[in-house]
């Protein structure tokens, strides 16, 4: 929906809206809105909040065989291409935001993935693993 306050468009999580109420304000969806446009590069329904997170880009994961199967079998985007194959892993492409969103479900992949690009989901993704590493030192 159009959200005031943020002058733009928004997700709202309705389940999590402790109550609401109906008034008189109107909001008419452009006409030339596509929904799935507007959420082709999401992971999830949440689009970016920072400014390097509102563009797709080009994510490569290196990947070990065993998760490989399963992302083979379940995608993690509709992007998702295979773009090579080796022994010991697989590397496969997405065309994605690079938001938080993202970055939690490569983490859920523990240590069977690797980001090698962009650089900045990398770097991303070596702070959150690091802030990680320090809870257990």
């Amino acid at each position: 929906a159009y959200c005031p306050e943020r002058g733009g468009m928004r997700t709202y999580a309705i389940d999590r809206m402790p109550c609401c109420s109906i008034t008189m304000e109107e909001f008419k969806m452009p006409a030339d809105f596509d929904a799935d446009e507007y959420f082709s590069g999401c992971i999830g329904v949440f689009k970016g909040i920072k400014e390097e997170e509102k563009v797709p880009t080009y994510v490569r994961l290196k990947v070990s065989n065993r998760m490989s199967e399963y992302l083979q079998t379940l995608p993690l985007h509709k992007s998702q291409m295979l773009v090579e194959e080796k022994d010991n892993c697989n590397i496969f492409r997405y065309l994605l935001l690079p938001t938080d969103e993202l970055a939690s479900r490569i983490l859920a992949m523990g240590d069977e993935v690797e980001v090698l690009a962009p650089e900045s989901l990398r770097q991303k993704m070596k702070e959150k693993t690091l802030r990680m590493k320090s809870l257990y030192d």
